[in-house]
């Protein structure tokens, strides 16, 4: 049926206009249907565990494009920044109906949000991992998850792009399991390790990544003489004058000689450019040790044989760990201090029962304007 000026008529308005022209009627009309369409929502929602048609969460991605269908190539309705706020309308499969703050409805991934729960985890790791001293960049090789916790099944807080870098706090070698361990079901056994590291990304933001996801971010003048081995952490120590004029830096670099160890590196080098040979060379370099992060670099170190930059880590010896104190003069690299020390970094606790509660749902008169809304369009 058509319009006096030819348009097509939609559904609703051929009910209308079979049933009634007045306002009275088209108001009536309107509320039956509003209210049909409220009373079936609340009736499927029921006795769906987990599942709130108004559920809030938040962007988990650098962006994300709202489309206006399930179809990957259906048109972008807007593009959400991270941490942006929205409103879950409806699931279907793993994607998800959602809302902005502006009104913008489309079409997202679910993986490509948080809940209100994960997010207050992630403050509470944010909040516990803030005092922790960056140990170098790492860059992932392809698109990698950043998890809550270090195992392959904890929820993603996000994910890194190819080549996409972060910081480096901590590693931990953890016991791979296949599933999260709960009080109902039996304890799962470890099917292997995993090396992980924790890391903080450009927002501030800490999560565990599987190192073998990602590679060092020194520059390749210095990875050149990596032999293969993992670079766990690396800092610049000081500037040196090359004969070109040109400003080379004088680095320190900590390496893990085998993976899958329960200390973190086992070895530490210091590089210096060596303006006679044109080239870097090592001015110190030790091995065969249980060493642990952090590395903390010291502005000053005062000994009997002067005072300069310096830098300190931890080892293991029979089971007793010292802290060890280097201090850099000139071209020489000198042990000058050796102190005992337990243990550096608290054990990371996320109490999880501890978490926000949900976004209020809207209610009965929001979702009648809501659908009046889309009723006039």
């Amino acid at each position: 049926m058509l319009w006096r000026d030819g348009t097509e008529m939609n559904p609703r308005h051929l009910i209308i206009n079979k049933f009634g022209r007045t306002a009275s009627q088209i108001w009536t009309i309107w509320l039956f249907l509003v209210m049909v369409n409220v009373i079936t929502v609340s009736i499927a929602c029921q006795g769906k565990p987990g599942i709130d048609s108004f559920e809030s969460a938040f962007v988990a991605r650098k962006t994300i494009e709202l489309r206006s269908s399930l179809d990957p190539t259906s048109k972008t309705v807007a593009t959400l920044p991270l941490e942006t706020p929205i409103t879950i309308l409806s699931r279907r499969r793993s994607f998800l109906k959602v809302q902005s703050e502006q009104g913008a409805e489309g079409w997202v991934h679910k993986s490509q949000v948080i809940t209100p729960e994960l997010r207050a985890l992630m403050t509470q790791l944010r909040e516990q991992t803030k005092s922790y001293t960056a140990q170098g960049q790492v860059h992932a090789f392809q698109a990698l998850n950043i998890h809550l916790e270090p195992h392959r099944w904890s929820p993603t807080l996000y994910q890194l792009a190819t080549d996409e870098g972060v910081e480096v706090l901590q590693h931990k070698l953890q016991e791979r399991l296949p599933y999260e361990p709960r009080p109902s079901i039996p304890q799962p056994s470890p099917t292997g390790v995993d090396d992980w590291y924790l890391v903080r990304t450009t927002n501030e933001q800490p999560g565990w990544v599987l190192a073998t996801g990602v590679y060092s971010g020194i520059p390749d003048e210095i990875q050149q003489y990596a032999e293969g081995h993992r670079i766990v952490a690396y800092f610049p120590l000081g500037k040196i004058k090359a004969n070109s004029g040109a400003q080379k830096t004088t680095w320190i670099w900590t390496q893990a000689e085998q993976v899958k160890q329960t200390h973190d590196f086992s070895l530490v080098r210091v590089f210096q450019w060596n303006q006679r040979m044109n080239r870097y060379q090592t001015l110190r370099l030790e091995r065969g040790f249980k060493g642990y992060l952090p590395v903390v670099l010291i502005p000053e170190v005062s000994s009997k044989r002067g005072k300069g930059p310096g830098f300190s880590f931890t080892v293991e010896h029979n089971r007793k760990r010292t802290r060890r104190t280097y201090l850099l003069l000139k071209s020489r690299v000198y042990l000058v201090k050796q102190d005992p020390v337990e243990q550096f970094f608290a054990p990371i606790v996320l109490k999880k029962g501890e978490i926000i509660s949900h976004k209020k749902p809207p209610g009965l008169m929001a979702r009648l304007l809501r659908q009046w809304n889309k009723f006039i369009e």
